[in-house]
């Protein structure tokens, strides 16, 4: 992509108070319009609508306007559109803050949140199901309830069967054969290119409706299951850890990822963190009802109690200990949002997640001595074989072992 001289394109509101940067550039033997720039210029396109034009270079603002309810793309005019609400002004100045520049006055009353126009699209799924069907999904959410499966478990299981059953309309679902069941499995690997634990998890939900529900073990037996590949995660340095938080400056921000890597902590744990979870006296974090509906205690250091003390302080929450603009809890988007422009502005491995910072405090304790055994008991796994790829990702485990090829008079 070669980018040519930055003559500035006719603007589409030449009237508004601030103006987006343009630059035209040749791609694909072509030429295209692209916004530039450090800033995010927020114009009024209609009434309802905000025109939002985001610099073509910063990825992260992008990943965070494809959040917000309601945004599309207008390809006309270069930008995003957003509706015009209380929570799109919210999202935007949350997390651009002065880098956010509105050329238009905010309306003091503004509808609270998007509402999508009647659609005229096919009904959801459950809809399309007829009374037979119906009668399946409602048998395995039973199921599914009395063995105390978590909600998200009992929605991905459901909507798995739905889709089973849709795939066959015309068979009652306690007719679905083996051969039916195998191939639609092979149309969704081969539709959808599904990942092994997707597959893993159509198996498990047929399992359970097949084997548990209807005592048709038969059907899901004789099922292959695919073997899930071992894959090393990717880590970070304590040096790249220590420059990616001092990459952020909003406290509440700070503290997340402070809380996340020092507790080893999922995305879904520090979310769901109530204030009443932290025991500084203790230097402990009570983690309600993680992954697999187990309760465990982890760690609190004492430079994170500092953060959080000072953030609790400022902030005051109420209920969860990281709140959203409303009172409820921090949005999974808006934590993504922040951690991929603190991964940008720091500078480290582009390929790390916020997992990655799960990964790399497990991987710190091991280069320390920790046991693995204490480590398995921090992260909440249920199996050492869990916890034991971490091993490998320590640096002492290629630092003591010697390659034959050093011993060789080259």
């Amino acid at each position: 992509m070669q980018a040519s001289a930055p003559a500035q394109p006719e603007s589409p509101f030449p009237a508004a108070r601030i103006q987006p940067e343009f630059r035209t550039i040749t791609q694909y033997g072509g030429a295209r319009r692209i916004v530039v720039g450090n800033r995010l210029a927020l114009l009024q396109s209609s009434p309802q609508w905000i025109a939002a034009f985001v610099p073509h270079d910063k990825k992260n603002w992008i990943e965070h306007i494809k959040s917000i309810p309601g945004r599309r793309w207008d390809a006309k005019q270069c930008c995003w559109l957003l509706p015009l609400t209380a929570e799109s002004v919210h999202a935007v100045r949350d997390f651009f803050g002065e880098l956010a520049v509105f050329g238009f006055a905010i309306p003091e009353e503004l509808p609270e949140s998007w509402r999508p126009p009647p659609s005229s699209k096919r009904p959801p799924q459950k809809k399309q199901l007829n009374e037979r069907q119906r009668r399946a999904v409602s048998a395995l959410e039973e199921q599914l309830i009395l063995e105390g499966k978590r909600h998200r478990t009992i929605k991905s299981y459901k909507g798995i069967l739905i889709s089973l059953l849709l795939h066959y309309p015309k068979t009652e679902p306690e007719q679905v054969s083996l051969e039916q069941v195998k191939a639609y499995i092979v149309y969704k690997k081969k539709s959808a290119d599904i990942a092994t634990s997707t597959h893993n998890q159509i198996i498990n939900a047929l399992n359970a409706y097949f084997g548990r529900v209807l005592g048709q073990n038969e059907k899901v037996q004789k099922l292959p299951r695919p073997k899930k590949r071992r894959k090393l995660p990717n880590v970070l340095s304590e040096e790249e850890v220590q420059r990616l938080i001092q990459a952020v400056k909003n406290p509440k921000h700070k503290c997340m990822l402070l809380l996340i890597y020092s507790a080893g902590l999922r995305k879904g744990e520090v979310l769901n963190l109530r204030v009443r979870d932290l025991n500084p006296g203790r230097q402990c974090i009570f983690v309600k009802d993680s992954k697999g509906g187990k309760d465990r205690y982890t760690l609190y250091s004492p430079k994170a109690i500092r953060y959080v003390s000072e953030y609790i302080r400022t902030y005051k929450p109420r209920y969860w200990l990281f709140e959203g603009q409303t009172g409820g809890q921090y949005s999974e988007s808006s934590l993504q949002a922040l951690f991929g422009r603190a991964r940008e502005e720091s500078g480290v491995n582009p390929f790390i997640t916020i997992h990655g910072l799960r990964h790399s405090f497990a991987t710190h304790l091991v280069e320390r001595g920790v046991s693995l055994h204490k480590v398995k008991q921090l992260l909440g796994h249920e199996h050492l074989k869990t916890t034991e790829v971490y091993l490998h990702l320590a640096q002492d485990f290629f630092q003591k072992v010697q390659s034959p090829l050093e011993g060789l008079d080259l």
